[in-house]
C-alpha cells in the first residue's frame, strides 16, 4: 500500500513541477518564441520519410505538433539530399515565429483550444502529414496543478482534524492511551516533536 501511495504521490509530484514550468514559461513565452523539436529518418530503396515532433511555446501559448514527409517516385532523389542537410535527433532553437502560432485559420476549437490536421498529396510523389494543438499555458497550470494541490490540502486537513481528535497525524492510530508516542509508527505527537527541537536549541 506504501509503495502503491508513494508511486501516486511521485506523479503528483511531476505534475506539480510541470505546472510550476508553465508558471515560469508563460510571461517567457511573450519575450521570444521558442521550440524543441526532435526529427527521425527512415531510408529505404524505394522511398524516404521523415518524422517530426515539436513542443512550441509563444505568446502565451504551447504548441504540440508532429509531422512526416515521405519521398517516394519523382521526389525519390530530393528525400536521400535532404537527408544529410538535417540533423536526426533533438534540437532546442529560438524562433521569432514558431510556425504553428502564427496560423490563423486553425481548423478546430474548444474554448481556449485549437487544433489541425491535414494530409497532403504532391504530383511528385511526396506526401506529408501535419497534427498541431496549442493551449494557454494557465491551462496547463491549472490542469497539472489541480489533483497535487488538492491532495495537498486534503492531506493538510486531515493531519489536523486527527491530531485534534488525539490520533496519530501520519497512520491516525488512536493514541489516548499512548500520547507520547505513537506505537504503530513511531511517530512523536507535534508539540512533542517542537519541545524536543526547543531543548536542542537550547
Amino acid at each position: 500500500m506504501r509503495i502503491i501511495r508513494g508511486f501516486f504521490w511521485m506523479i503528483k509530484g511531476t505534475l506539480l513541477a510541470i505546472a510550476l514550468a508553465a508558471l515560469v514559461l508563460c510571461p517567457w513565452s511573450y519575450w521570444r518564441g521558442e521550440q524543441i523539436t526532435h526529427l527521425n529518418f527512415m531510408e529505404r530503396l524505394d522511398r524516404v520519410k521523415e518524422v517530426g515532433f515539436a513542443i512550441e511555446w509563444a505568446d502565451g501559448r504551447i504548441g504540440i505538433s508532429n509531422w512526416s514527409w515521405e519521398f517516394s517516385g519523382e521526389s525519390l532523389s530530393m528525400g536521400f539530399l535532404q537527408v544529410p542537410s538535417k540533423k536526426a535527433g533533438w534540437e532546442w532553437s529560438v524562433e521569432e515565429k514558431p510556425p504553428w502560432f502564427w496560423i490563423r485559420d486553425w481548423e478546430h476549437s474548444f474554448g481556449p483550444i485549437r487544433w489541425a490536421s491535414g494530409t497532403f498529396h504532391w504530383s511528385d510523389g511526396r506526401l506529408s502529414t501535419d497534427n498541431a494543438a496549442s493551449f494557454p499555458c494557465w491551462l496547463l497550470v491549472l490542469l497539472a496543478a489541480a489533483w497535487p494541490l488538492t491532495s495537498l490540502t486534503l492531506l493538510i486537513r486531515r493531519r489536523g482534524r486527527l491530531a485534534l481528535a488525539g490520533c496519530c497525524a501520519k497512520c491516525g492510530y488512536d493514541l489516548r492511551a499512548s500520547p507520547d508516542r505513537c506505537p504503530e509508527c513511531g511517530t512523536l505527537p507535534a508539540i512533542m516533536t517542537a519541545d524536543i527541537d526547543a531543548a536542542h536549541k537550547t
